[in-house]
């Protein structure tokens, strides 16, 4: 909340532009025991947040790592 209602001023640019960020969390060992899983599981949380509207957080599912197939189709990149 904090960064989406803060200002930012670009050199250039006549009026400030606002940020809002999104990010993806992935705990372990719930949802992988290597970092490789872990950023992986963490990668599709966030596209997910993106998917929901921006400016959030999302939990990884446990789905994502039962599988090959759940997580391609979880694939952001896929269209």
């Amino acid at each position: 909340k904090r960064i989406a209602a803060t200002d930012f001023k670009i050199p250039g640019l006549s009026d400030p532009i606002r940020l809002t960020i999104s990010g993806g969390l992935a705990i372990f060992p719930t949802h992988g025991q290597s970092t490789a899983d872990l950023l992986h599981a963490a990668d599709h949380a966030l596209y997910e947040a993106k998917r929901k509207g921006r400016d959030r957080t999302a939990v990884a599912r446990v789905e994502i790592l039962n599988g090959a197939q759940a997580a391609a189709d979880d694939n952001p990149l896929k269209s």
